[in-house]
């Protein structure tokens, strides 16, 4: 009789322990989400010249009214600081990673941790093409529409990595 209140009392402990030891991971995943969204949510705005100082990109993080969720969006000025083109709601600031201009052109690159990486090819005249980077057996293509019966074409990592600037990664 004793040993099967002993076992009892151990498996109550056991059973206590593993609780307490699963409140407090799913405290810390809280907490560390918490801080996170904190840090995105008040994130300063930058604002990001082209390489030959004729476009600027205003990155800011804002809550969006309907789902309370924060995004990144981009705006796009003209030298007369002219809003020409917006990007508004399309990438959560939990998941935003980075954006920059392409070293040479007008072009821009986009990654987001749940999204992926995008492409923005200057067209001119303030306008812009949407482009996925996707990557398919250690190759890249870069995609319109890609599953929508878009198109997809080769691109060289290379290159790519030699378009942007070298703190960006893109694997």
């Amino acid at each position: 009789m004793k040993y099967v209140k002993m076992c009892c009392l151990i498996g109550i402990a056991i059973l206590v322990f593993v609780l307490l030891g699963g409140l407090y991971v799913l405290w810390a995943v809280i907490n560390m989400h918490t801080q996170i969204l904190y840090t995105q949510k008040n994130r300063p705005p930058e604002h990001i010249e082209s390489f030959d100082g004729s476009y600027c990109m205003n990155v800011l993080v804002e809550e969006n009214s309907q789902d309370k969720v924060s995004y990144v969006n981009v705006a796009i000025c003209s030298e007369a600081m002219q809003e020409i083109y917006c990007i508004k709601n399309e990438y959560r600031a939990f998941d935003f990673h980075w954006i920059t201009w392409e070293r040479e052109s007008n072009s821009f690159w986009l990654r987001s941790g749940d999204l992926g990486i995008f492409y923005y090819d200057f067209l001119g005249d303030g306008k812009w093409e949407k482009y996925s980077l996707i990557k398919e057996n250690d190759v890249y293509f870069l995609s319109k529409e890609y599953g929508k019966g878009g198109t997809k074409e080769k691109i060289n990592e290379k290159e790519i990595l030699e378009r942007i600037p070298e703190e960006f990664r893109i694997d």
